[in-house]
């Protein structure tokens, strides 16, 4: 995603906020690990570690929290730990998003309302969209589905305070913070490499 996160995310001990679409989120993980392990080279390992390890355990208790066989878990949870998906990526910022992920499907299975459920994957895509900018059309997605469901199936005042919540949350972040789909040189620059990869593989197939 970018080659200077771990500067930036150590930069961000220094109240160095990051634009929105430059996965703050990811920096801020990053100088909360820098306040365990202070030497850059250790970080980089002690975040490498987590990142790889995290995902196939937050996987784990996904399926067993949706009561998936405690044998169907465990070998999918150690596949997704072994394959190259996992060890070969790098750098590995995509995998942030990936445990913000896992962590909102696995709460949304605790409330019994659709509608809550909802938005709780919304509130976790609002939180993955801060690494991964277009992850915050799906929070747009959840957050309509949640309120089709509050409003024509589930009309209770603890939904539509939770929804109301969301948005404000929403909107203050998209303030303070701004908001991950707004244009800058990083979407240009992204835009120009899926554009540069597509023209080679296809000047390379004819």
């Amino acid at each position: 995603m970018k080659l200077s996160t771990s500067r930036s995310g150590i930069d961000f001990v220094g109240f160095t906020l990051p634009s929105p679409d430059s996965a703050p989120l990811y920096d801020m993980w990053y100088s909360l690990l820098a306040r365990i392990s202070p030497d850059a080279i250790a970080l980089y390992y002690l975040n490498y570690r987590l990142v790889t390890i995290l995902p196939p355990v937050l996987f784990y208790i996904l399926l067993r929290r949706y009561r998936v066989s405690l044998l169907t878990s465990s070998l999918s949870a150690f596949f997704l730990l072994i394959t190259n998906a996992n060890f070969a990526v790098w750098p590995k910022v995509n995998h942030f998003p990936l445990m913000v992920l896992l962590i909102s499907l696995t709460l949304a299975a605790i409330p019994k309302s659709w509608a809550q459920g909802f938005m709780v994957l919304a509130f976790g895509c609002l939180v993955a969209s801060y690494v991964r900018p277009e992850m915050y059309y799906a929070f747009g997605i959840c957050f309509v589905i949640s309120t089709v469901l509050t409003l024509f199936r589930e009309r209770t005042l603890l939904n539509a305070t939770a929804l109301t919540s969301l948005a404000l949350i929403a909107v203050a972040v998209g303030i303070y913070v701004g908001s991950p789909l707004g244009a800058s040189q990083r979407s240009l620059m992204a835009f120009g490499q899926h554009f540069s990869f597509w023209r080679t593989l296809k000047a390379s197939a004819l």
